[in-house]
């Protein structure tokens, strides 16, 4: 329900223009500051991350229940609160990533002007946006790394493999667990049942991920095209130095 809210308000713009990446929120029509527009902005963005998250933990608690042996009880009484402040953590360092690394600057909104207004008819001294410039090119047209912002696109993006890669680790063993049910002694029929809540389960997250995953896919690979080879690069002289 906060996202759906956050998401009434901000209305995001997610543009890909370059060696950049942002979510844009128009101003004109806005009764709100800008501190307090982009706070909003950053903590749609932190959603996300409180989604996958949760996404995550859902899995977990899957395969815990599928052992049988009491496992459950990770998720009983006090140690739940536990599992609940994950999301909200993961979701608050999503926001600070935005705040400190990803605020808009006078480099990068001059860089988006000329684009948003030809694509959405806006007006880059009426928006807000998080985002990421990698190559900044100075008035004498040499091009300057930002590290601060490639700092944030990295923090993002451990942000999210962290999640995915958790999911994809715990439903892989709930479903080799299923499959050797009826080797443990369970009957065809807790077999089956356990593989339709299984596959109610992957759908389920499917969908919730559906409509984000689309704008954050997008994020995903600006970062392979712009943010990597320069990291690659980075390293390699290093190597060479040494």
């Amino acid at each position: 329900m906060i996202y759906a809210i956050l998401d009434w308000i901000v209305q995001p713009y997610i543009h890909s223009h370059g060696a950049s990446f942002s979510m844009i929120m128009d101003l004109r029509e806005s009764a709100l500051s800008r501190e307090i527009a982009f706070f909003f902005v950053a903590s749609l963005a932190g959603c996300f991350g409180v989604t996958i998250y949760a996404i995550a933990i859902n899995f977990i608690f899957r395969y815990l229940a599928l052992q049988r042996e009491g496992r459950l009880r990770f998720f009983a009484g006090k140690r739940l609160i536990f599992w609940f402040t994950i999301p909200i953590c993961a979701g608050l360092t999503w926001v600070f990533l935005c705040w400190f690394s990803m605020y808009p600057d006078p480099d990068f909104t001059d860089y988006l002007r000329e684009s948003i207004k030809s694509n959405y008819e806006l007006d880059a001294n009426y928006i807000t946006y998080t985002g990421s410039y990698i190559y900044r090119i100075d008035k004498n047209g040499i091009v300057n790394w930002s590290i601060q912002n490639s700092l944030g696109a990295l923090g993002l993006n451990v942000l999210m493999l962290i999640p995915f890669i958790t999911i994809l680790i715990f439903g892989y063993k709930s479903y080799m667990k299923i499959q050797r049910l009826m080797s443990h002694g369970e009957s065809n029929y807790t077999k089956r049942l356990q593989m339709q809540l299984y596959k109610a389960l992957v759908a389920q997250q499917f969908v919730i991920l559906e409509l984000p995953k689309i704008k954050w896919h997008q994020w995903f690979l600006w970062t392979q095209r712009w943010m990597w080879p320069e990291i690659n690069f980075f390293f390699l002289n290093f190597r060479e130095i040494q």
